[in-house]
């Protein structure tokens, strides 16, 4: 008998697992770590992704961690962590690869988003 799947729930599972729980501050997270995870096969979570997401799963985590370091690079204090501090802390295994992908979502470098914060830092300051 072929199993059915319920893909509104598996996507409302797949956000709070994301979100909630944070995996996309693992490096390597993965098809087969959100599959195992979820109970289904990896074509599953692959189908899920592109009919209920709108993202490929990589795509999807990326987002998450885009936005997880776009809110370090802007918080008061930023001077604390490098940008390539930053990219391993939302979960990036390659300084490149968080280039491209916060550039993809933000249209602009995270350094130039550290220098934004600083100069807004320093207006408010004076």
């Amino acid at each position: 008998m072929k199993r059915t799947y319920d893909y509104d729930e598996l996507a409302r599972q797949v956000r709070h697992i994301v979100k909630n729980e944070k995996v996309y501050r693992q490096m390597n997270y993965s098809r087969e770590d959100l599959a195992k995870r979820l109970d289904v096969p990896n074509y599953i979570v692959s189908k899920l992704m592109k009919t209920k997401m709108n993202y490929s799963l990589l795509d999807y985590l990326n987002l998450h961690r885009v936005k997880y370091a776009h809110s370090i690079l802007t918080a008061p204090r930023v001077n604390r962590h490098t940008v390539e501090e930053v990219s391993e802390m939302a979960g990036f295994t390659c300084r490149m690869t968080f280039y491209r992908a916060y550039w993809k979502f933000y249209g602009y470098a995270p350094g130039q988003e550290r220098k934004n914060a600083q100069e807004k830092a320093e207006n408010e300051a004076e």
